[in-house]
């Protein structure tokens, strides 16, 4: 059985959409997949049911070839579920455990170019907990209106997302872009923040425009590879597997508009020392070998202005939250109270 080639896994069978269709997607896809490790067990039980197979299989069997997979991996992914809609938006989202009596909900928000299957490893980490995440406008499988992109306009989202899902109060995380909306939100209604864990997070005086390059979110757009290997560099140390294919082929589809105005979002998000005001259990993560320029010296201040710990990760780069996830939780539950 350790003899059989690695075969091509849809990830639409483990909960992502399938890569798109494109020639150049095809090849950077293929060889993501190549790369990709696979235990006997995965392959095993890719072998029963191919997905490559011309055939169609009956809706029970799909069923069962998906929980046999998912079962396999260390952290399966969880498939995607819509929060009712409101007006024109609809919140895509992805839940880990179930509400338990006395405790409240985790709410992760993933940062730019990335979806909510990003906390697939860290949510699988917090089994005592019931994590949901969001996709963010313009990201994911969400669906609404191409404009609101302002961190403001963003966190507004969020809100709609726990009145939708009837959450009044929840621990709330978020990962780059992510940390600024569950700031802005803590800081619009710090009721509804139980606790607040910021990974990763954006300069709170607003990022500065020499750290920002206008062409590069179609540059990632219009190269597929160019994509792949920026996020490569970004977490050196999250494993190749089936999730890492998953997250750069959904990570992709993001719209470019949303990338664009990520620019100016982050550039004039200043809550700078009003951040102070906020009292409720709140530190900082960021990976000692953070590649973005600027990266530590903004958690740092995000921590001096929130008056909390800022907590290095030294095998993490900008996705502690996918290179470390064991050693996050740990941490993350005394934030939570755990």
């Amino acid at each position: 059985m350790g003899s059989v080639a690695a075969p091509e896994i849809s990830p639409r069978e483990v909960g992502i959409v399938p890569s798109p269709a494109d020639d150049d997607w095809r090849e950077v896809s293929r060889e993501l997949r190549q790369r990709a490790p696979f235990d006997d067990a995965v392959r095993a039980l890719a072998l029963c049911a191919p997905w490559t197979a011309p055939q169609r299989r009956s809706p029970a069997l799909e069923r069962s070839c998906y929980h046999r997979r998912a079962a396999a991996m260390k952290a399966p992914i969880i498939r995607t579920k819509f929060a009712p809609k409101r007006g024109e938006l609809e919140i895509s989202y992805r839940p880990w455990g179930s509400p338990r009596f006395g405790s409240l909900p985790v709410v992760a928000v993933h940062g730019d170019w990335m979806t909510s299957a990003s906390w697939t490893l860290l949510a699988s980490e917090l089994t005592e907990c019931w994590v949901l995440a969001p996709d963010l406008r313009g990201r994911g499988k969400t669906r609404g209106p191409d404009h609101g992109y302002t961190i403001a306009e963003l966190a507004a989202d969020l809100a709609v997302f726990l009145d939708l899902m009837e959450l009044p109060r929840a621990h709330l995380v978020g990962h780059g872009l992510g940390a600024a909306v569950v700031t802005e939100l803590a800081l619009d209604a710090p009721r509804c923040a139980v606790s607040l864990s910021l990974i990763s997070p954006p300069n709170v005086d607003g990022t500065a425009a020499g750290l920002l390059d206008p062409e590069a979110p179609k540059a990632y757009k219009d190269s597929p590879r160019a994509f792949a290997d920026a996020l490569d560099e970004l977490a050196p140390n999250a494993p190749r597997d089936m999730l890492w294919v998953g997250l750069i082929e959904s990570g992709h589809k993001q719209r470019l508009s949303a990338a664009e105005a990520n620019l100016a979002a982050l550039a004039s998000w200043r809550p700078g020392d009003a951040l102070a005001k906020l009292d409720m259990p709140r530190a900082v993560f960021v990976g000692e070998r953070d590649p973005c320029p600027g990266a530590l010296a903004a958690a740092n201040r995000a921590a001096k202005a929130l008056g909390c710990s800022c907590e290095t990760l030294a095998d993490s780069a900008h996705y502690p939250h996918l290179e470390q996830p064991q050693a996050l939780a740990e941490r993350m539950r005394k934030v939570f109270g755990l």
